[in-house]
């Protein structure tokens, strides 16, 4: 099989019953920052890697792409449970309940697990080999978990996580921007050799950095965004697809206008519709 008939092999089999899991997890949590929305969107992320690493990097085997998808949509499963920056573990242990579910698990359940613990949890002082399946299962959930992270999508998951981890708003963009420019850093490293994929991220990434320049720079129309972010999204407890559609009409400010077109045409983008069509109650048709 060529490696996209891999990838699709992999979807057909897991998809709709590990985003019905992952749907599930969140089903009494309100984190549209990073529930199940934010996982299909990662995936997403993966699937356009998953070919330029088969081609450049070195070959990947149909386990290790199975096990690349997976990860992916397991991998903040546990931020259903805690916001904490350990909830890597949490997440460990929820893949852990689903692989056990499953009549046939995948071959690479031990490094999959490995992998989505150590995805974002900063106190592991060494990575694993990088030609290893839980180094190359880690390395791509990485980098798909950080392209989640710009554009517009990527300044409400900032706000979102860092406002619930007690961060008050004028101390955003001071905790933000480090994060961020690490983020980026790293990608540029790992995508070195795939010019086309670093530069479409590269504008998603300014993206973000510029509306948090402009928030620490207390510029009215940033702090705007934040603030229907707050009436409109967090505090009603609502789907940010589900208002963000109507925000824009209601806005006069261009800035806040502009921002929330772009943002809701980046999670129509953003999100695999293909495969969309193929999910119905978390169960494959």
């Amino acid at each position: 099989m060529t490696i996209r008939e891999t990838i699709d092999a992999a979807e057909h089999k897991w998809l709709g019953e590990v985003y019905g899991y992952c749907r599930q997890c969140f089903s009494t949590a309100y984190l549209p920052s990073h529930d199940e929305t934010h996982h299909l969107r990662a995936w997403h992320f993966a699937r356009e890697l998953i070919p330029g690493y088969h081609k450049i990097i070195r070959p990947l085997s149909r386990d290790q792409v199975e096990g690349i998808l997976l990860a992916v949509m397991l991998h903040d499963t546990g931020m259903s449970e805690t916001i904490d920056f350990t909830h890597g573990h949490a997440s460990r242990r929820l893949s852990e309940i689903f692989f056990s579910r499953t009549p046939d698990p995948p071959a690479l359940s031990r490094a999959i697990l490995e992998a989505i613990e150590k995805h974002d949890d900063k106190d592991y002082s060494s990575l694993p080999s990088a030609v290893s399946d839980e180094g190359i299962i880690l390395s791509l959930l990485s980098l798909a978990d950080d392209m989640e992270a710009f554009g517009f999508t990527g300044v409400f998951r900032y706000y979102e996580i860092y406002v619930m981890r007690a961060i008050p708003t004028g101390q955003l963009a001071g905790r933000v921007l480090p994060n961020l420019d690490h983020r980026f850093r790293s990608m540029q490293a790992q995508l070195a050799s795939w010019p086309d994929i670093l530069g479409k991220q590269k504008k998603r990434y300014l993206i973000t950095r510029n509306f948090f320049v402009s928030l620490q720079e207390k510029d009215p129309g940033a702090r705007e965004v934040i603030e229907v972010f707050e009436k409109y999204i967090r505090i009603p407890r609502e789907k940010p697809e589900r208002v963000i559609p109507e925000i824009p009409k209601q806005q006069k400010a261009a800035y806040v206008s502009d921002f929330f077109t772009g943002m809701q045409k980046e999670l129509l983008l953003s999100g695999d519709f293909r495969n969309m069509q193929n999910i119905n109650n978390g169960k494959s048709i």
